[in-house]
């Protein structure tokens, strides 16, 4: 009769079990764990890290396509050229593969582009850039994130799995997520245009029209002031919270789906005619339309799966 044996290895806190009814060797079962190890954690994975400065003539705009990899942009310096630190990460046979172009042909645009050399590279590039904080940027990266800290110029961010951390910005702030990744911004002073697929949305003190959408989560809106002209329009799949100070002038729209419409602000009630029965109330609870103050600026807020808090800024 065989007798089965059993062989318990620990590595780095992973319990592999073997079972063998010819008792495995020790050296096949190392073998066996080496690679799942390298097929988990890619051992064979190298770095390379590029430093460059990148001259800046007329250029008015920086252009990052990157396809795999985050997006840092830094503006804590006086030069009027671009530093670049871009790190790669693949495997040695594929390192050399990726190639970063820098094209400063354009008299008004600087591009940066991560470039695979065929279809069976796997790899990454993490960009880290010390920028003129007046250019505009257009970032865009396929998978991972981007983040952007006081900046006076547009700022234009796209990823599609990751998410976009925007702050302090005073000109026009648009952040896109196509499929999977949250989006925060904070204190920007333009107006704001951000969407997400599947992720949730938080934007403060914002001082500007905000157009806000998201087809799987929550947006959270505090607005430190509200200009005649703005509007403000959120769509989202969860719930919506809204942060607007007591002087606020607004025409307000706003649909709870399959929720209530609640709201700390007084809200002038469009005159409508209906029956008082338990569908009209259902109905108000719900679906409102009305002036705060003397109704200059436009606010639409619209929830698919969740109630919409109307609150005073003072509070947030």
């Amino acid at each position: 009769m065989k007798t089965s044996s059993v062989t318990i290895l620990t590595f780095l806190g992973i319990t592999a079990i073997y079972f063998d009814t010819e008792c495995l060797s020790i050296n096949t079962m190392l073998k066996q764990t080496k690679e799942k190890f390298a097929s988990l954690f890619g051992s064979n994975t190298k770095t390379e890290i590029i430093q460059k400065e990148i001259p800046r003539t007329t250029q008015k705009t920086l252009v990052i396509e990157n396809n795999q990899g985050a997006i840092k942009i830094k503006t804590d310096w006086n030069q009027n050229l671009i530093s670049l630190t871009a790190t790669k990460k693949a495997s040695s046979d594929h390192l050399a593969k990726i190639v970063i172009n820098i094209d400063t042909s354009n008299a008004d645009v600087i591009k940066l582009k991560t470039v695979f050399q065929d279809d069976t590279v796997k790899g990454s590039v993490d960009y880290t850039l010390m920028v003129p904080k007046q250019m505009a940027i257009h970032l865009k990266t396929g998978k991972g994130t981007i983040k952007v800290k006081r900046f006076d110029g547009q700022v234009w961010a796209n990823t599609d799995n990751g998410t976009i951390e925007i702050a302090h910005v005073t000109n026009k702030v648009i952040a896109t997520v196509t499929e999977t990744g949250s989006i925060t911004i904070e204190q920007s002073n333009g107006t704001i245009q951000a969407a997400t697929n599947d992720g949730d949305i938080v934007i403060n003190d914002a001082k500007q029209s905000v157009v806000a959408t998201t087809a799987h989560g929550d947006i959270t809106l505090q607005v430190s002031h509200v200009p005649a002209t703005s509007a403000i329009r959120l769509d989202a799949a969860g719930a919506l919270q809204v942060y607007l100070p007591q002087e606020t002038n607004a025409h307000l729209k706003a649909y709870a789906h399959n929720g209530k419409v609640f709201s700390d602000h007084y809200i002038t009630l469009a005159s409508q005619t209906t029956k008082l029965n338990s569908q009209a109330w259902n109905q108000l609870q719900k679906n409102i339309e009305g002036t705060i103050g003397t109704g200059e600026a436009e606010i639409s807020l619209s929830s698919s799966g969740g109630s919409i808090k109307i609150l005073d800024y003072a509070l947030a």
